[in-house]
């Protein structure tokens, strides 16, 4: 009972784009299980849309056709269908790409800015242009900063590293079709 179904949070009303939720039929027989537009049956959104329940085992066949569609045009158009993958992986990918390494190079830049501030920070303390207080909470304010964004960097490598193995996932997905 406890277990969450596979198109939970996927699942929307294409007319007003209100969230369908999973329900369960009484006696547990999965042919009952269907999503409703809790909206609707909740009074909230009847003058906007109408009532929708979609039963599970129907979402079920449309997956299976898409995909059992999706392996005949990759077998009969390979190379139409590898291009087409890679041209919709290559767009998100390159993107999300690029997002990463300009995060870890900015990253990278703000560690470096940071150490050079707290070298003026510790000599404008020693030469006594600020209080041992403020020197106390502006290099804790500068250490704290330093080691969240040296702590975020490996993910960062990681993150990229991925993007980069993504790329290469594609020709062995296309191989196994």
């Amino acid at each position: 009972m406890g277990e969450i179904n596979k198109y939970s949070g996927l699942l929307f009303c294409a007319d007003c784009g209100g969230k369908l939720y999973f329900k369960r039929g009484i006696d547990l027989d999965s042919s009952k299980f269907h999503f409703y537009y809790s909206r609707y049956n909740k009074h909230l959104g009847h003058d906007k849309c109408s009532p929708h329940a979609n039963r599970e085992v129907l979402l079920d066949e449309i997956v299976t056709e898409k995909i059992n569609r999706a392996l005949y045009y990759a077998r009969a158009k390979t190379g139409e269908f590898a291009e087409y993958i890679r041209k919709k992986a290559g767009e998100n990918d390159s993107r999300e790409l690029s997002r990463k390494l300009a995060e870890q190079s900015g990253a990278i830049r703000r560690v470096q800015e940071l150490k050079a501030l707290f070298k003026r920070l510790y000599e404008d303390n020693v030469l006594g242009r600020i209080s041992d207080e403020q020197f106390r909470i502006l290099s804790g304010e500068y250490t704290d900063k330093k080691t969240s964004l040296e702590a975020r960097l490996p993910e960062l490598e990681k993150e990229i590293c991925a993007l980069k193995e993504r790329a290469t996932d594609i020709k062995r997905f296309i191989d196994a079709v």
